[in-house]
């Protein structure tokens, strides 16, 4: 068995269109890990907004208006996978139903508070389990 011609390699090498060819390979995937970088940093963004909003609740609530914007809920849903998206959905409607199903109560000073402190702490549990860095 011969060795393999160096000069033919360095021809292939030296030809204009393998050049124009691993240099388009080359941007296709650092476009491609560039692009889902960036995916990563906006779905890191808001999942950090709603998980100190949630654990803030979390540790008050005595305080059931306060709580994360739904407009953050609405963006992060946006960066999940369909799978990810039918779980988080539910998890979400558990939290309100649980924030706005008649478990709240006003004492005689006016101020609201829950009734089941429980139910609340779990549905945000689930909630933080959804919103996990990527």
């Amino acid at each position: 068995m011969s060795s393999a011609d160096p000069s033919f390699f360095y021809q292939v090498i030296a030809n204009p269109a393998f050049s124009l060819l691993t240099g388009c390979i080359g941007f296709f995937f650092g476009h491609r890990i560039a692009l889902s970088r960036d995916k990563r940093k906006e779905y890191n963004e808001i999942a950090d907004r709603i998980y100190l909003a949630l654990c803030k609740e979390k540790e008050r609530l005595e305080a059931p208006i306060s709580g994360p914007n739904e407009d953050d809920f609405r963006l992060f849903s946006r960066h999940l996978s369909l799978l990810e998206r039918k779980d988080y959905e539910k998890n979400y409607d558990s939290y309100l139903s649980t924030k706005r199903g008649g478990n709240t109560y006003i004492d005689e000073f006016g101020q609201q508070f829950y009734l089941n402190e429980v139910l609340v702490k779990n549905a945000i549990d689930k909630l933080i389990e959804n919103v996990k860095r990527k």
